[in-house]
C-alpha cells in the first residue's frame, strides 16, 4: 500500500485479520502505532527508530565567515545508526526459529522510513560532513534497502508493507508524476517484489479508497485479481469488524470467486 499520510494505508493491514488472527508488524514511522491504538489484541510489533542524529547546524561552504563552526559540528560525536542492521538481526533470527509462524500477517510500516534508517547507517559509515548524504552514497542505499525487502518477501508468509508518496517533476519534459518516496530504481524495484500494490487515496465524499489499476501521472500499482475496478471505497465503517471492509472484503470476495470455479 502506498499513498499520502492519512489515506488510511496502515489501517488496511487490520482488515486482513478476522477474529483469532495476529500480525507481526516492524514499524519504522515514528507516529506508525497510532493507526493501531486500541488493537494491541491483534497486533505484536518491534518499532526501529532513528538512533541519536547529529542535528547541529553550519554551512558546508569553506568561504562561509564560520567556516570554523562547520568544522567543529561535523566532528562532534554521534552515536553509530544500528537501527535498520537490527532490524535485518530480528528478521532473520525471528524467521528461523519460526517465531512468524503464529501470525497471519507480517508487515513493515513503512519502507520509506526503513529507507532514511538505511541511509542514516550509510553516510555514518562513510564518514559525511555534517551527516548529509553525498551524491555515491544512493547507490550502496537502495541495494541495501532492495537486498532487505528480498529477504522479506521471500518469506513464506502472508506479507503486507506502506510506502509513503511524492510527486516528482520530469525535468526535460515539465511532466508531474506521482510515486513511491524512495530513491532512484526503488520505485520500479519494489513493486516487483510484490503481488499486488495499491494506492490510498481520500475519495471526493471523504471516504478511503484504493487505486486498483494504473493512471496517467501514477505509476507503481500492481492488481492480481484481475475483476476489480479501477478504484475501489476500502472505508472501514465497523472498527469492531474490520476484516469486512476494505482487502480483507476483496480477499474474501475473490476466495468465493475462485471457489465458484
Amino acid at each position: 500500500m502506498w499513498g499520502r499520510s492519512g489515506t488510511g494505508k496502515s489501517s488496511q493491514l487490520l482488515t486482513l485479520l478476522k477474529p483469532g488472527q495476529k500480525a507481526f508488524v516492524y514499524i519504522f514511522d515514528p507516529s506508525g502505532l497510532e493507526a493501531f491504538r486500541g488493537y494491541e489484541d491483534y497486533i505484536d510489533y518491534e518499532e526501529f527508530l532513528p538512533d541519536q542524529l547529529n542535528l547541529n547546524i553550519a554551512s558546508s561552504t569553506s568561504q562561509d565567515k564560520d567556516a570554523t563552526a562547520y568544522a567543529r559540528a561535523s566532528t562532534l560525536p554521534t552515536m553509530e545508526p544500528k537501527a535498520a542492521t537490527n532490524f535485518l538481526t530480528h528478521l532473520r533470527k525471528s524467521a528461523a526459529e519460526g517465531r512468524f509462524e503464529e501470525y497471519e500477517v507480517i508487515a513493515m510500516d513503512s519502507i520509506t522510513f526503513y529507507a532514511k534508517l538505511v541511509m542514516d547507517r550509510v553516510v555514518w559509515t562513510n564518514q559525511r560532513k555534517m551527516h548529509s548524504p553525498h551524491q555515491d552514497d544512493y547507490t550502496p542505499e537502495m541495494n541495501s534497502v532492495f537486498n532487505a525487502l528480498r529477504e522479506f518477501t521471500s518469506m513464506p508468509y502472508q506479507l503486507f508493507a506502506t510506502t509513503h508518496e511524492e510527486d516528482r517533476e520530469n525535468k526535460r519534459t515539465g511532466l508531474v508524476t506521482t510515486e513511491y518516496a524512495l530513491t532512484g530504481k526503488l520505485r520500479i524495484w519494489t513493486t516487483g517484489l510484490f503481488s499486488d500494490v495499491y494506492r490510498t487515496v481520500i475519495g471526493e465524499g471523504g471516504e478511503y479508497v484504493v487505486q486498483c489499476r494504473q493512471m496517467q501521472g501514477t505509476g507503481g500499482i500492481r492488481a492480481s485479481f484481475r475483476w476489480l475496478p479501477t478504484m475501489v471505497d476500502v472505508t472501514i465503517k465497523d472498527w469492531d469488524e474490520p476484516w469486512r471492509y476494505g482487502l480483507g472484503k476483496i480477499m474474501s470476495l475473490d476466495e468465493a470467486k475462485r471457489a465458484q470455479q
